[in-house]
């Protein structure tokens, strides 16, 4: 089975991307059996680094690197995503973001979900890292080490937060792999940092939303309920979410809008995972 792991970067991650693409060469799943294509909607300039950073692994590697500037659309990531798709050669998509770090095993156990069962989401687990500087070398030889929690930090600049094993652990670990959550508060946890999505499950959902400064995720999985498809989780696919402070200035000035778009497309009671969704949710 051929995959496309696809990885939306914004300017000013080259360094995480750096340690992503790392833990890519680390797969137990051979190389000549998936391609990466790294995908970034900022401007040209600001996004050369990210580039060069693409580039030096792809000389070893098959895979692209493209550009395509989103030009005043909402930052909620869609659109990377989709560039990155409609690039992607292979009819197996794997989504992973340019912050997170995938165990060595991660692209087996995909391709392990999808032969036994082709026509399905995966979702994998996604572990926030406690604040550390984490080194190119850590990745190549201990990132078991380093997603268990047991390097010693190396104490970064940043406030705390988000730190600690994945929320959604608890059903992953109690349904295992294999099953199927019909109720749709389960498609919300379609995180796209460690996702597995069939090419013909993205094209008939129409890919991701594009006028959403955030949510993508939570409005991808209700169109794939919506559609019908069954999402599974498999506990054993660890994804790493390197630490970096969050543009709380962002998050704040969007969250309105956001909050108010997923309403009216998803919820006529307004209501989101079975709450209000107002201020301070």
């Amino acid at each position: 089975m051929k995959l496309s792991v696809i990885i939306p970067a914004a300017a000013g991650r080259e360094k995480n991307l750096q340690l992503v693409l790392t833990a890519l060469r680390q797969q137990t799943y051979p190389a000549r059996f998936f391609e990466v294509v790294v995908a970034s909607d900022s401007p040209v300039r600001e996004a050369l680094p990210l580039k060069q950073v693409a580039e030096n692994f792809l000389a070893k590697h098959q895979g692209s690197f493209v550009r395509d500037e989103r030009k005043g659309r909402p930052d909620g990531g869609g659109h990377a995503r989709n560039a990155g798709a409609k690039a992607a050669k292979h009819d197996f998509f794997v989504f992973i973001d340019s912050d997170v770090v995938l165990q060595p095993n991660a692209l087996s156990y995909y391709v392990e979900d999808w032969t036994n069962m082709a026509n399905r989401i995966v979702a994998g687990l996604y572990h926030w890292l406690p604040p550390m500087e984490v080194t190119q070398e850590d990745v190549e030889t201990r990132i078991e080490e380093l997603l268990a929690g047991e390097l010693e930090p190396r104490a970064v600049d940043a406030v705390s937060h988000n730190v600690g094993l994945d929320g959604r652990r608890g059903f992953f670990k109690k349904c295992g792999p294999d099953k199927r959550f019909a109720a749709y508060q389960r498609f919300l946890g379609c995180l796209t940092g460690n996702l597995g999505v069939p090419r013909k499950i993205f094209e008939d959902v129409g890919g991701f939303r594009e006028d959403l400064p955030g949510g993508v995720d939570g409005a991808f999985g209700m169109e794939v309920y919506r559609a019908g498809y069954t999402c599974s989780y498999d506990y054993r696919i660890i994804g790493g979410h390197l630490y970096h402070p969050r543009d709380v200035e962002h998050i704040v000035e969007h969250s309105e809008d956001m909050r108010q778009k997923l309403n009216e497309s998803y919820h006529s009671d307004q209501s989101w995972m079975g709450r209000n969704i107002s201020v301070g949710d």
